[in-house]
């Protein structure tokens, strides 16, 4: 009796979480280390990606998903800012294309690590509103590091979209 009354008590709380705007099947999280450069440089890569250079360096994570999320588009980033100028923080938006690989929205506000001086780790969320659903888009985040400074390297962690 007491494992048939489990059983009922648990399937109200899955029913409750599955149902959320932010549904584990209606969302991809991906390690920055799968992320990207364009130019012709070697970055630490691991739990995340670091910048090892003197310079900045912009970051393409593309996250593709075999289904529709709504036309709310959330992306959320994990970062840890390890550089101790002022304004030398990690700064990225997030993006989504239809499969002509024209864009149909970004976000207006940049997902900013910090102010400056070893802000340390923080998540960092923005949101875009799209026309339309549809299975087809490519979402992508993208990113500029800053340079490494000191003992303690800027990293991206992990790239969100939902």
């Amino acid at each position: 009796m007491l494992k048939k009354f489990a059983k009922l008590a648990v399937l109200p709380v899955l029913g409750l979480a599955l149902s959320s705007s932010e549904d584990a099947s209606a969302a991809l999280t991906a390690n920055a280390a799968s992320c990207y450069t364009f130019q012709h440089i070697d970055l630490q890569r691991g739990v995340g990606i670091a910048n090892t250079q003197n310079s900045d360096v912009m970051l393409f994570c593309p996250l593709h998903l075999d289904h529709a999320l709504s036309t709310t588009v959330t992306y959320r980033v994990r970062m840890s800012d390890n550089n101790p100028n002022n304004g030398e923080n990690i700064t990225c938006n997030g993006a989504a294309y239809n499969q002509d690989g024209s864009q149909v929205g970004s976000t207006s506000a940049n997902m900013v690590s910090g102010t400056g001086t070893f802000t340390g780790s923080v998540t960092r969320t923005a949101s875009v509103t799209l026309p339309s659903q549809s299975s087809s888009y490519m979402y992508l985040i993208y990113c500029e590091m800053p340079p490494t400074f000191g003992p303690g390297m800027s990293t991206l962690g992990t790239v969100r979209v939902f």
